[in-house]
């Protein structure tokens, strides 16, 4: 059992080596709906915080000027055509590896792994030369799509409700209301300052473009998730 358990382990650990960049970081269990937002304004928040400069500071270090993301409806679209096929080739070979878990010895097991592993790299590659994109410009596409879906909290799906409770909340009198108002526009000044780095990181048409499209990116942002878990 201790053996299997490992190679299982292994396993994993190849497949999001090899898929990384299709498995974006998300909150996907929260308490409560007034929890789900804290918890995601509190990961904007260190995202914002993690990507800001100190431009002006009293170092007087001078920041780089990132370069926008070269994105327009076609670039999108393809890209989201490929980001349909590769959710598919991630959620095909996690499910192979969940069957080669329980097949064999524990080096048969790992070998079976490094295979799919191998066959997942050369599927993605092959992606990329078919939709003409470079893993750097996957990347990027990603990282600026990924920064608009958890940026935008109250246009996220899986916050929806929360947020629908807060400003419900929000329209009440009394001490209730009052503190849903507040909690409302603090969660509204983070998305704001949120998509503000997003702006300075990526160019605001790149971001204006991707929240334009935001169900879509959403829908493909859940998509890569639950294709990293066999689903």
């Amino acid at each position: 059992m201790n053996n299997r358990m490992l190679v299982l382990l292994a396993g994993s650990l190849l497949l999001f080596a090899a898929c990384k960049r299709s498995t974006p970081t998300v909150t996907t269990t929260v308490p409560s709906p007034k929890a789900a937002v804290t918890v995601t304004a509190l990961e904007v928040e260190g995202t914002t915080a993690s990507t800001s400069g100190a431009a002006g500071g009293a170092s007087g270090a001078v920041e780089a000027t990132p370069t926008p993301l070269a994105l327009d409806e076609a670039g999108l679209k393809k890209y989201l055509a490929y980001r349909k096929e590769l959710a598919a080739l991630v959620r095909d070979s996690r499910k192979k590896m969940l069957a080669a878990s329980g097949k064999g010895d524990a080096v048969a097991q790992a070998k079976d792994f490094a295979v799919i592993s191998s066959e997942l790299d050369k599927g993605t590659d092959a992606l990329h030369t078919k939709y003409g994109i470079t893993k750097d410009q996957d990347d990027a596409t990603f990282e600026a799509a990924q920064a608009v879906v958890t940026g935008a909290i109250t246009k996220n799906s899986m916050m929806a409700s929360s947020v629908a409770d807060l400003r419900k909340a929000a329209a009440e009198d009394g001490p209730a209301g009052a503190s849903a108002k507040a909690s409302l526009a603090g969660i509204e000044g983070r998305e704001k300052a949120s998509l503000d780095e997003a702006r300075k990181k990526f160019g605001s048409a790149a971001v204006d473009l991707l929240l334009a499209h935001y169900a879509e990116i959403d829908q493909m942002h859940v998509e890569a998730m639950n294709a990293a878990m066999g689903q």
